[in-house]
């Protein structure tokens, strides 16, 4: 692409980008203006707008290191890339068990929501970003997102504070910590009741297959067995990506 055809600013500010990239310690203006070559004034300006985007912070150092906002971005983009092998793997899961709902979560904007779903009301329709929000500390899916610890979970739970949702159910926060920390040891939550069943187990990198509908007792644990293999082959296949 020709140079009249880029946006010259935006060029100049990815370039800042890299720089400081490449700099694990870090730059201070000066160097990254000689660098680049870029006046001092015109260098200070781009770096206060990637500042102020939170794509760069500054140390006590005053040198400018990657910031927040360029973690979150790629790991925005990760987690497409995992949906997308979670999208490709799911409607096997939900063949199986034809008349129970199947979902993958994560917590979005401080709520457990769900992004992958199938259900027995749209059969082999998956739906992306459905729009569904599970309660937290009630729901089984909320439950085992908030047992693995994160920034995430930290937003949800500031803005949904255990006093205020959780106390009613749970009694106490102790009570509430020994159930997470029970979900960790096994990696799942369920519930049985009345023949019918919820299922939340976690898949790694935030998100959480969840099962739920009507079943016995010795199929809930048919489908406990199957959400774990798929778990397992799951995960073991994403760590080779």
């Amino acid at each position: 692409m020709a140079g009249s055809d880029l946006v010259q600013s935006l060029a100049r500010g990815l370039e800042l980008l890299r720089l400081v990239a490449a700099s694990p310690e870090g730059m201070r203006l000066g160097d990254l203006a000689e660098a680049s070559g870029l006046k001092v004034t015109t260098a200070h300006n781009l770096l206060r707008t990637l500042l102020a985007q939170g794509f760069l912070s500054r140390d006590a150092a005053s040198r400018f290191v990657l910031g927040a906002g360029l973690f979150e971005l790629a790991a925005s983009a990760q987690d497409s890339a995992f949906r997308q092998r979670l999208a490709a793997a799911l409607p096997a899961l939900a063949r199986r068990f034809s008349n129970d709902t199947v979902t993958v979560s994560c917590i979005v904007e401080a709520q457990a929501r769900c992004v992958l779903r199938l259900s027995p009301e749209r059969p082999g329709q998956l739906q992306r970003n459905p729009g569904n929000v599970f309660a937290p500390y009630t729901s089984t899916t909320a439950i085992v997102l908030q047992s693995y610890v994160s920034d995430a979970v930290k937003r949800l739970e500031k803005l949904h504070p255990f006093a205020e949702y959780g106390a009613g159910v749970w009694g106490s926060a102790a009570n509430f910590a020994k159930t997470r920390a029970l979900v960790r040891k096994q990696g799942y939550f369920l519930r049985h009741q009345q023949s019918h069943f919820t299922l939340a187990l976690f898949l790694g990198n935030g998100h959480v297959l969840g099962m739920s509908g009507a079943a016995e007792e010795t199929e809930t644990n048919d489908r406990l067995k199957a959400a774990k293999i798929f778990a397992r082959k799951f995960i073991a296949s994403n760590a080779g990506e």
